[in-house]
Parts: C-alpha cells; sequence; structure tokens
C-alpha cells in the first residue's frame, strides 16, 4: 500500500529529528573526548564518529550477526563511557559541578528512554541493541559520578566577612597529614561562581595541596557588594579569605598560591602586595596595562561589528587624546573640536557604545572626581604590584585572545620578571584564546562561541604541576 503523502511528511520529519538527535549527541560526546585528552579536533572527530559508529553501524551489524553486534556495541559504548568520566573529571575547561550533574541527567534520561524502548521491542533488533547500549553508557555515568565522591580530598563548605560583604566558598582538603599548602582561585571580570574553578582546583586537591573557590561578591551564595567593583575591594576579599584561613591549623601559612585568570592576575598581585606566605602566583591570560588591555578588547569588539582597521585605529587616536588632556589639562578646545567634527562618521557612535570615546558633552573636567576614578583605573598596570613579588611566578597566555594583548603582555612580563630576577615561567599556547581555550570556530568576539572548546595539550598538567611543585618544594 502506498504510503499517504501526510504520512510520508510525518516519516521524513521524525528521521530528521532522529537523525538530529544523534548528531547532536555524537557533537558532545566529541567535545567530551576532545576535553578528557587535551586533543583538540582530532579528539573530536574521534569521540563524535565513535559514538555515531556504535549507533547507527553496530546496530545493523547486530541486525545480521546478533553475537558480534552486541560485543562491539557494550565495547564501543564501554569507551565513550569511559570518555565522559575522564573528562567530567578530569580536564574540561568549564566547572566540574556543572559537568557532574549534567551527567546525572543525561544519564538517567537516557536510562528511562531506554528501558521504554527495550519494553516496546522485546523480540530484539536495532531499537533494542541501541536501548541497552544507552542503558550501559548511562549506567557508566552514573557510577563514575558515585565513585568520584571518594576523591583524593574531602570538601569543606567556607565562609569569612570582609566588611559588609559575606562571602561563601568551598575548600577542597587533601586527605593525609597536614598542614597543606593552599591555592586561592581568584575569578575573572563579571559575576562568577567558585565551581567555574572546580576542574583546576580539584587536580591541585589530589596533588595535596588544599584549593579555596569562592562565588565572587555579589554573585551565588556570596552577598554584598557588586561582582564589578574595583580592583581594591575585590583583592581585599582575597586578603581576607588567606588570612582567614592562615590561622588555621591545617593550612601552611607560609605556602600560599594566588591563581588568577583574565581579571584575576591584577587582583591577585594587588592582594598579594597586603599578604604575607604568598609563595607562588600563576597568572592566567593576564593583561597589563588595564588602558591598553581594554583598548584591544574594544578594538576588537568594533573589528567584529564591521569597522575597518583604519577606523578602528582613528578611534583609539582620539582615546589616546582624551586620556591626555585628563592627564594635563591642556588642549581641551581642541580635543572637542575633534570630537565633534568625529561624530558624524559612522564609527564614532560604535565607540561611544563599546566605552572607547567619550561624547563631547561627556568629557570631565581634569579635576572632576570622575576623571581622576577613570584615570586611577585605566593608567593601573599590573607590573607595579608585581615587582613587590619576589616569589615564583607562571604566566600563561593563549596568542589568538581577543580580549587582552597576548604578545605584548607575555614579553613585558617575561621582561620585568626577568630583570627582577624572579623564578618564572610565560608559557605561550599559539591555538588556544583567552582563558587558554581553544575554540572549533575560532575565539568568539563580543558574543556566545560555537563549542567545543578545549584546552591544549599539556596546559592543565603544566600548570597544575608547576604550583604543585613550587608550593611543596
Amino acid at each position: 500500500m502506498t504510503a499517504r503523502p501526510a504520512e510520508r511528511v510525518r516519516a521524513a520529519v521524525w528521521t530528521v529529528v532522529r537523525a538530529s538527535g544523534w548528531l547532536l549527541l555524537a557533537y558532545v560526546v566529541g567535545w567530551l573526548v576532545a576535553a578528557a585528552t587535551s586533543t583538540g579536533r582530532v579528539g573530536f572527530v574521534v569521540g563524535a564518529a565513535g559514538l555515531l559508529a556504535a549507533v547507527v553501524v553496530v546496530p545493523r551489524l547486530g541486525d545480521r550477526w546478533p553475537l558480534l553486534g552486541e560485543r562491539l556495541l557494550r565495547a564501543s559504548l564501554l569507551l565513550a563511557g569511559l570518555a565522559v568520566l575522564v573528562a567530567a573529571n578530569r580536564n574540561t575547561p568549564v566547572g566540574l559541578a556543572p559537568v557532574r550533574w549534567m551527567a546525572v541527567v543525561l544519564a538517567t534520561a537516557a536510562m528511562v528512554v531506554a528501558m521504554a524502548a527495550v519494553v516496546r521491542e522485546r523480540r530484539g533488533g536495532s531499537t533494542a541493541w541501541r536501548a541497552w547500549g544507552l542503558l550501559v553508557l548511562a549506567g557508566l555515568v552514573l557510577t563514575g559520578v558515585a565513585v568520584d565522591g571518594f576523591a583524593g580530598y574531602r570538601t569543606e563548605a567556607v565562609a569569612v566577612t570582609n566588611g559588609d560583604v559575606r562571602l561563601r566558598g568551598t575548600l577542597l582538603m587533601p586527605r593525609g597529614q597536614p598542614p597543606f599548602p593552599l591555592v586561592a582561585f581568584v575569578h575573572g571580570a563579571g559575576p562568577e561562581w567558585g565551581f567555574m574553578s572546580r576542574h583546576l582546583a580539584d587536580r591541585i586537591a589530589r596533588e595535596g595541596v588544599a584549593a579555596l573557590m569562592w562565588d565572587k561578591r555579589g554573585t551565588g551564595a556570596s552577598v554584598g557588594g557588586s561582582p564589578r567593583d574595583d580592583f581594591a575591594a575585590l583583592a581585599s576579599d582575597v586578603v581576607a579569605w588567606v588570612g582567614h584561613l592562615q590561622g588555621r591549623g591545617d593550612i601552611d601559612g607560609d605556602r600560599i598560591g594566588l591563581w588568577g585568570s583574565s581579571e584575576g592576575p591584577w587582583v591577585a598581585a594587588l592582594a598579594a602586595q597586603q599578604l604575607d606566605g604568598v609563595a607562588a602566583l600563576v597568572l592566567i591570560s593576564p593583561g597589563v596595562g588595564f588602558g591598553d588591555t581594554l583598548a584591544y578588547q574594544m578594538g576588537w569588539e568594533m573589528r567584529n561589528a564591521g569597522y575597518s582597521d583604519a577606523q578602528i585605529d582613528r578611534a583609539l587616536v582620539l582615546n589616546r587624546r582624551v586620556n591626555d588632556y585628563y592627564r594635563s589639562g591642556h588642549g581641551r578646545t581642541v580635543l572637542l573640536a575633534e570630537l565633534r567634527a568625529a561624530t558624524d562618521e559612522e564609527w564614532y557612535a560604535a565607540a561611544v557604545d563599546f566605552g572607547l570615546l567619550p561624547l563631547p558633552n561627556d568629557v570631565t573636567e581634569p579635576n572632576d572626581p570622575q576623571t581622576i576614578a577613570h584615570l586611577q583605573q585605566w593608567d593601573f598596570t599590573l607590573l607595579t604590584p608585581l615587582a613587590d613579588h619576589d616569589g615564583p611566578v607562571l604566566a600563561a597566555v593563549g596568542l589568538q585572545d581577543r580580549t587582552v594583548p597576548p604578545r605584548a603582555g607575555a614579553d613585558a612580563i617575561e621582561t620585568a620578571l626577568a630583570g627582577a630576577g624572579n623564578d618564572h615561567r610565560v608559557l605561550r599556547y599559539p591555538q588556544a584564546g583567552h582563558m587558554i581555550v581553544v575554540w572549533l570556530t575560532g575565539e568568539p568576539v563580543g558574543g556566545p562561541g560555537i563549542p567545543p572548546l578545549w584546552y591544549p595539550a599539556g596546559y592543565v598538567d603544566e600548570t597544575t604541576g608547576w604550583l604543585a611543585d613550587k608550593l611543596q618544594g
């Protein structure tokens, strides 16, 4: 009997939906395999192709040769399951806690779907093969999440008060004989939760070093203040945490490490100036001069919005003229004339929106409190507080970074540390962007990117291993 047009349409739609579902799952598994093994695109392709083979090729083999199909399916899904577990516990560049909860939810859903499919198709066939395979994979994920609870450390909820700010966090304490060195993970810009450092804290704690993560002020369980408060306020939170934990008998107060990412290196270096016992600093994707970093970032925002390099250069020149006026107090009339002449150009409104330029009527006087606050932040440089730290420093940059100028920053930091005689190491990763993350489609600018993303090979081992060695040596 010939199928009716409506039935053919429904069948075609269902085929597209089902194929899309398997492709999406293969995409996720490929990302996890790539993150777990730090193999980048190769790992992504291997992981995705392996899952597709398990759900498309193997069921057909199982229909023709049931015993062979069963063995191949179970073996392939076993490997896929192990890859998911490794990724969720080792090297994914996102917080471990969300990955684990996602794994639990997806595994539970897969078990329900799989059991329903088995009940519907008791006589076997590809659907049943696939269903049993999903059961195996789901069981592996749930078992791995449960087993991870017996990691080589214990988890402790901690809190500290800093003025009107109440901060809450998590301390990973190694099993063994205290006191232990301590690493505090310092946030990047904007709201950040403690779990966003869990993948790194997990690795550090397994090395025998206590690891502190906390919700940034005004974020999550931490109340008071704002995650966008100035560097001095954010550094005072780090000082409060470290000072509080240095008073414990199970923490070695003379072996403290600060790990800052993005905005974090500025904050960590300021905090180190005020603390005793900071034995090592890790600076991930550091900017050097705040103003230079912001101008670089906003330039990429404008470039991403379609403006030419000539237009961006014109905006940056005017930006420098505005700040020169704020510092010297000379040339206001000429500056305002230049700004008014530029307002008719198409790029000017974008430069204002991106924070590079003020409107002519918004140019303040040099002695205005708003101007003074602006210059204090704009002229801030990492090299000033870093000069007061005489211990080991590791810096890591991704040369594809679109948020901070990576090459100039790495060179400036390396020159300063070498001149000061610090024990130091500067790592440069050619394929990585900000936060040392590799994006399949290139680092996003001005919006979300398209995953998968992963760390370059060796990054986590090099950085966490270096820090553990310095604190335990």
